[in-house]
């Protein structure tokens, strides 16, 4: 019994001179050692830029709805312009350029933008897919300043330059499902750009990228810029908004004139509660 009790003693001993004696030294015992960082490779690809909380005061300034409010009549037409919009978007058969959708007008301050913001924020409600939402005016840039989302590159640097990334440009919003691109840098050759075939290559590359996402270019107005017409050539459906009792006939046709989209869809904004009925204010050219 006695050498029995000594050889456990002696075998104790033995395991508790070689075991660790505090937890700190069993974690350096069995943690992993650290890796040593490695130089980024050149063909490292980015994983894009912060969320941007969009800017409330500058949005509630510029008169941009809240889609929490239901009771809204606005809201209500922009739903049901919404609904033809993205039922041609994702219709079985459906060219994929009928999620590109050009948000245009005849002249400035005619509510092009603010149609153009709000659609987007309808769709970003949406539970089956997102939407991006494009600065194309690149002269007056009041889609990106209402959003507080101003001097920032954009659309001109991915076109200007072929290294620039899509993923490091495309700014996510604290909207979950609201995806924005600034215009970008000031460029002395806009028109020469937005008609260049690297302009063609990133909007495919945009719509090839965001396949469950409507993209929404606010462009200039027809008669101020030619770019309207050189981006009506790129997208599968044009929103033609007209300010009621002001523009006029001959305006309003030479500024669809200038529009090669085969569908185009005309949206009276500012009308007379009076002179409409319901959701009348919505027709296709």
């Amino acid at each position: 019994m006695a050498d029995s009790m000594d050889l456990i003693e002696r075998a104790a001993a033995r395991l508790k001179k070689d075991k660790p004696q505090t937890l700190a030294d069993m974690v350096a015992t069995f943690a992993p050692k650290p890796e040593q960082p490695s130089a980024p490779s050149e063909d490292h690809v980015a994983t894009g830029p912060e969320i941007v909380t969009l800017d409330a005061r500058r949005m509630a300034a510029a008169g941009l709805l809240d889609w929490s409010d239901d009771g809204s009549a606005v809201i209500e037409e922009l739903r049901v312009i919404k609904r033809r919009l993205v039922q041609k978007a994702f219709a079985a058969g459906a060219d994929p350029r009928q999620r590109l959708i050009l948000v245009a007008s005849t002249k400035p301050k005619e509510g092009k933008t603010f149609v153009s913001t709000n659609l987007a924020l309808s769709m970003s409600v949406e539970e089956d897919y997102g939407v991006l939402l494009i600065e194309a005016d690149t002269k007056r840039r009041t889609l990106e300043r209402n959003l507080g989302v101003d001097d920032r590159p954009g659309l001109i640097d991915l076109i200007a330059d072929p290294r620039a990334k899509v993923s490091d440009l495309v700014l996510k919003t604290n909207i979950p499902k609201l995806s924005i691109l600034p215009a970008g840098r000031t460029h002395e050759q806009t028109a020469e750009l937005f008609a260049s075939r690297r302009m063609r290559d990133v909007v495919d590359e945009l719509s090839r990228l965001y396949r469950d996402r409507i993209i929404i270019f606010d462009g200039p107005p027809c008669l101020a810029s030619s770019d309207p017409q050189t981006l009506s050539a790129l997208v599968g459906q044009v929103l033609y908004v007209i300010e009621a009792g002001t523009t006029q006939q001959n305006e309003i046709e030479a500024g669809l004139g200038l529009l090669s989209c085969p569908d185009i869809s005309l949206l009276l904004n500012k009308s007379e509660p009076s002179l409409t009925r319901g959701f009348g204010n919505y027709a296709f050219y």
